[in-house]
């Protein structure tokens, strides 16, 4: 085996070191439900482009040119001896590595199938075409592309791998959108599976990178040793920057920004390190990890998601380090022919093309394709995790969520404990959340045994209730019949006398004495008879069967005014109504509860209020509508005072309104609008009563 290619080879593992590297860190930084999708991905594009690459992508690149586009032969190579073999190992990792940047960026959503599509695009075709406008001739040295021709250099793989492999991460980062929640408001950050994980990944990357620039020298001589030394001296710079960073901002070490400041930094070396010195290097590096870590703050103000991070660092970072060469780099070493300005248009026209090879061409391609057959995988696959939903893999942390979600699914009013692996990672949640479910278990007994015997004890105090309702209606009925005995006795009282003169001076009287004597026995009898029909009202207000309908009170009030206008207009009273309520009102009610309410209103009115009084004689009922309903009645008469208001519902106490008069009129009303109504009639002052009747829906009636 020649140097050359025993170089080529030991710089082939490093580089297959690398695409584990890549492997490790991009499953780090994703979830657990994902995590194996991501190293699946980054197995596959190996798979994949190794494939390809050899199948077309090799002859794209370094086949015999056509104008510096595009090689035309050396497709599907025959590797027989004197086959440059270590060659197109090490080129087809290189293919790989500008994929892979791909498959980080657009983690967690990308659909598996989908991405090895893009593979297949990126690393047999579209990567190829680049890499043969700058290194067409890394075999034939007549084999010129184009951008080598106008003065561009890019000696590992700035702009080749790196920048496009950002521009077309980018693009489907773009078409994909972010994942979910990532930045509902805030800039939510989602924790990876394993950040010790991607701390070992940076790790291989960095040893990788060391081969990545080495071999690209393509023979070990005497500036390879340096190319290493300076690709391990970026990587401390960087992270020397990360360090500072995370400690100036954020007051504690944060490892994503370390590592971001170490890749930025062997990135933005990548495409001089061979024409830098040493100086130049540190500057380079320091200045790449800085662009990559403001890159990364700026992607996040501007809601582009890209778990990895592989934007600022292989695209940012890469333009920089690819312009640094203007600047830094040696002119000889570059032999490009370019003064300082002309080698500055060249780098940064090289730069541009390739963007718009990641960008434009590459993101082209799979804005269609998204447009035809979606690149994102279902909002279902997202939540279940697309290690399972694509690859039928659970873990400890799948089966845990499966059983959290059949107890919520079930239910349960007993959830069960949790199973899990005594010695998994989980072992120690599953067990403070099955302590949760015993401590809940013997709560929810608790809970029960003080419900039953508070459910004993409420019947307990219903009976207790209904024995003193029973009970205060029998010393209410007594009340009421000592009073009813002590009124019905006066005018008995009084007939007994009056038969008794009658009958012992019936012939001494006169015409007058006899026709006054019998008036007043017809006057104590017709107090007698009133009485007694007062007791059946109240008797039929008690015993009332009436079933509650939905309708207007408006119209029953509207009924009840015209039947009783003509006994109004007799004695010069006028009847008014005032309606505040809503058009097509309508509430549960009892109808005739209602009128016989109104009734002994108007009634005790015409009875007590206007003896005497010079005022217009007028009755108003007003309606309104505030929590319930609201019925005003008031006359313009004499009203009752301040002293008798609180017992103006007493059954026999006077409401007479000038001389005093005993029944059972409001009391009557009363009790209609508790027991009937269910509501509430109060005295507000002078003539003013206000009944309040609570609003039912159809589904609320009560017969």
């Amino acid at each position: 085996m020649s140097e050359q290619n025993m170089w080529l080879t030991v710089c082939g593992i490093f580089l297959f070191f690398m695409q584990a590297g890549f492997l490790l860190l991009e499953s780090g930084v994703t979830r657990h439900k994902n995590h194996v999708n991501v190293a699946a991905k980054n197995l596959a594009d190996l798979i994949l482009v190794t494939f390809f690459f050899w199948l077309i992508g090799y002859g794209l690149a370094f086949g015999a040119t056509s104008n510096g586009l595009m090689g035309t032969d050396l497709f599907a190579p025959d590797i027989s001896i004197g086959f440059p073999v270590s060659f197109l190992i090490f080129q087809s990792l290189f293919a790989a590595t500008s994929v892979t940047i791909i498959s980080g960026a657009t983690a967690e959503r990308l659909a598996f199938s989908k991405y090895l599509l893009i593979a297949a695009i990126c690393g047999g075709i579209v990567y190829p075409i680049g890499a043969h406008w700058t290194w067409g001739s890394l075999i034939d040295p007549n084999n010129l592309g184009w951008l080598y021709k106008l003065g561009f250099r890019d000696f590992a793989g700035g702009a080749v791998v790196h920048v496009f492999g950002g521009a077309t991460a980018l693009a489907l980062t773009l078409i994909l959108g972010p994942r979910p929640n990532r930045f509902d408001g805030t800039h939510r950050h989602i924790s990876g599976s394993s950040p010790a994980m991607a701390t070992a990944g940076l790790m291989l990357l960095w040893l990788g990178w060391m081969g990545f620039n080495g071999g690209s020298n393509i023979y070990y001589d005497q500036t390879v040793p340096s190319i290493i030394m300076k690709t391990f001296l970026a990587g401390s710079v960087g992270g020397t920057v990360g360090f500072v960073a995370s400690y100036f901002f954020l007051k504690h070490t944060n490892i994503q920004w370390v590592t971001v400041g170490v890749l930025s930094a062997l990135v933005s070396i990548t495409a001089g390190c061979i024409y830098f010195n040493t100086l130049e290097s540190v500057i380079v590096s320091a200045m790449g990890a800085s662009i990559g870590l403001v890159g990364k703050y700026y992607l996040e103000e501007w809601k582009v998601d890209d778990p990895v991070d592989a934007i600022p660092v292989h695209l940012f970072a890469g333009i920089f380090g690819l312009i640094a060469i203007s600047f830094f780099g040696d002119k000889s070493l570059l032999n490009s022919g370019l003064t300082l300005p002309l080698q500055f248009l060249a780098q940064l026209g090289g730069s541009i093309t390739y963007v718009v090879l990641g960008f434009v061409i590459s993101g082209g391609i799979f804005f269609v394709i998204n447009h035809f057959s979606p690149l994102r995988v279902s909002k279902e696959y997202e939540e279940l995790g697309l290690d399972f939903s694509e690859h039928q893999i659970t873990n400890q942390y799948h089966d845990m969520i499966e059983q959290l979600q059949s107890h919520s699914l079930v239910n349960e009013e007993s959830p069960t404990k949790l199973q899990v692996e005594p010695l998994s990672d989980l072992a120690i949640i599953a067990e403070a959340y099955n302590h949760v479910v015993q401590r809940f278990k013997k709560e929810k007994a608790l809970s029960d045994s003080y419900a039953e015997r508070l459910r004993i004890q409420m019947n307990e105090l219903r009976k207790v209730h209904d024995i003193t309702q029973e009970k205060n209606k029998l010393s209410a009925l007594n009340t009421m019949m000592q009073g009813i005995a002590h009124e019905v006795n006066t005018p008995l009282g009084n007939c007994v006398m009056c038969v008794d003169m009658l009958e012992q001076k019936l012939a001494m009287m006169g015409k007058g004495e006899s026709d006054e004597t019998s008036e007043m026995l017809k006057n104590n009898i017709q107090r007698v008879k009133d009485l007694i029909e007062s007791c059946l009202e109240v008797s039929n207000v008690a015993a009332t069967n009436e079933s509650a309908t939905f309708g207007s009170p408006v119209e029953t009030i509207k009924t009840f005014m015209d039947f009783r206008h003509s006994d109004c207009t007799k004695q010069g009273i006028s009847l008014t109504l005032d309606n505040n309520l809503p058009k097509g009102f309508e509430t549960s009610y009892r109808a005739n509860a209602l009128v016989q309410v109104l009734s002994e209103l108007v009634d005790n009115s015409i009875a007590h209020a206007f003896h005497d009084s010079d005022t217009v004689r007028s009755i108003s009922i007003s309606l309104y509508l505030r929590d319930d309903l609201y019925i005003q009645y008031q006359d313009t008469g004499k009203g009752i005072s301040e002293t008798h208001s609180k017992q103006v519902f007493s059954p026999f106490y006077s409401t007479a309104r000038i001389k005093g008069h005993t029944g059972l009129g409001l009391n009557i009303a009363e009790n209609l609008v508790s027991f009937s109504l269910e509501g509430k009639i109060s005295h507000k002052g002078h003539s003013l009563f206000e009944i309040r009747i609570p609003i039912k829906e159809p589904e609320d009636l009560v017969a």
